[in-house]
């Protein structure tokens, strides 16, 4: 028997506050959070095969602005990195400094940070959040990692997509006073931001008027007027 709108629409509330609740632990320390958070946003958005989503359920992804969090075209940061995960920052607040997502990042500051309006398509699969070397990964493809292969919804005897393992590794860094450590979960925070950003997708469309962020060209625009 088909579901009824009021089912749907009930589902998708019960997906957010699932999601609110996997963010706010993983905020508070529980950094595997990241892995139910994807399972979360795979259900609220995913269509492929049988699945159909719950936003394609209720006919408004189509429609949707989706919100990204990172600049817009990451391949002009090759010619000055190797590796590039825009969708974290070093937080140098904590002893010792970590690798935060950019929403913890901001609120550390009491600061607004920008987004990009994109469709579906540009922010699931074209955007790209994470490049090492000649290795990318996109939105989709990091849900589907930490969903179908890490746990989220099942773990996979191993991890088939190669352009993970890099962020999934932990990385040397040298912090001033305190010697060399590894930083470790880009995947996690990464994925914490994710969530960020369908969250916030959803809250403009319902004209929160609390909301701290600019469009990424208001932004440029201020820092022109400085």
């Amino acid at each position: 028997m088909p579901r009824s709108s009021q089912e749907v629409h009930d589902a998708l509330a019960t997906q957010r506050r699932h999601m609110a609740a996997s963010c706010t632990a993983y905020d508070i320390g529980d950094h595997s959070e990241a892995l139910r958070l994807a399972t979360c946003v795979y259900t609220i958005v995913h269509d492929g095969s049988k699945i159909r989503s719950i936003m394609s359920q209720l006919g408004i992804k189509e429609t949707h602005i989706f919100f990204a969090t990172n600049i817009k075209d990451g391949r002009t940061v090759l010619h000055i990195a190797d590796r590039y995960t825009p969708l974290v920052e070093l937080e140098r607040l904590y002893v010792p400094p970590q690798f935060v997502p950019l929403c913890t990042f901001f609120q550390n500051r009491n600061a607004y940070f920008g987004v990009r309006g994109l469709t579906f398509d540009e922010w699931w699969n074209k955007d790209i959040i994470f490049f090492d070397g000649p290795s990318r990964l996109t939105r989709r493809q990091l849900v589907f990692t930490l969903r179908n292969q890490e746990g989220g919804g099942h773990f996979d005897e191993e991890v088939r997509n190669p352009n993970f393992l890099p962020l999934q590794q932990k990385v040397i860094m040298f912090h001033p006073g305190r010697g060399i450590s590894h930083q470790k979960h880009l995947e996690l925070a990464s994925m914490r931001q994710i969530a960020e950003e369908l969250d916030l997708s959803f809250a403009v469309h319902e004209n929160r008027p609390d909301l701290k962020y600019y469009s990424i060209e208001e932004l440029e625009r201020r820092s022109a007027q400085r």
